[in-house]
């Protein structure tokens, strides 16, 4: 039987991370067998429900304790651990995950991006756009993409619907695309 996997999804809000991760569980069981998805940032919210400060220590216990979360998914034979977050995109959280999780499975990385109209419209129609409005979603937009490199796939899901952008990322999966082997230099 073949390794579980680990799906790492980052990305800007409004790109659909949340909405993905909502639906990949039905998505990839009936693919891959038993499959869990969660979010980094749930975790994180623990410690701050209205992310009102950006804590070093929290993000830090909230990353240990979702790898440790994932680990004993995988050890009660769940085969995919989707993880969402918008704290997966850069070479230092990748390998906390890489570090703790390739041992137990293999590991896919995928951003998903959108334009910026789009992302604006996404935050606005949940109720978001007070706390984020355009001028801070298109800096960090901005900033996400200047970290993109070749160990992530970059899906636009502008015009996707959440299983169109579930398809895209199972077929990056068949491909082997994103697949990350070793620690990123």
């Amino acid at each position: 039987m073949p390794k579980p996997m680990t799906i790492l999804i980052s990305g800007a809000p409004g790109t659909g991370k949340s909405t993905v991760q909502s639906r990949a569980p039905y998505f990839f069981r009936e693919r891959q067998g038993e499959t869990a998805a969660m979010s980094l940032d749930e975790f994180y919210r623990l410690f701050d429900p209205r992310w009102t400060t950006n804590n070093h220590d929290w993000w830090t216990m909230a990353m240990a304790n979702c790898l440790a979360m994932a680990i004993n998914l995988f050890n009660a034979g769940v085969r995919v651990v989707v993880i969402e977050g918008n704290a997966l995109y850069t070479k230092e959280s990748v390998n906390n995950v890489l570090r703790k999780l390739l041992p137990f499975s293999t590991v896919y990385h995928i951003t998903l991006d959108a334009q910026l109209e789009v992302v604006t419209a996404r935050i606005r129609e949940r109720g978001d756009i007070d706390i984020h409005p355009p001028d801070w979603l298109a800096a960090y937009l901005d900033h996400i993409r200047s970290y993109y490199s070749d160990w992530t796939q970059v899906i636009d899901t502008s015009t996707l619907t959440p299983e169109d952008t579930l398809e895209a990322i199972a077929r990056h999966i068949v491909n082997g695309d994103g697949r990350l082997t070793n620690m990123l230099i």
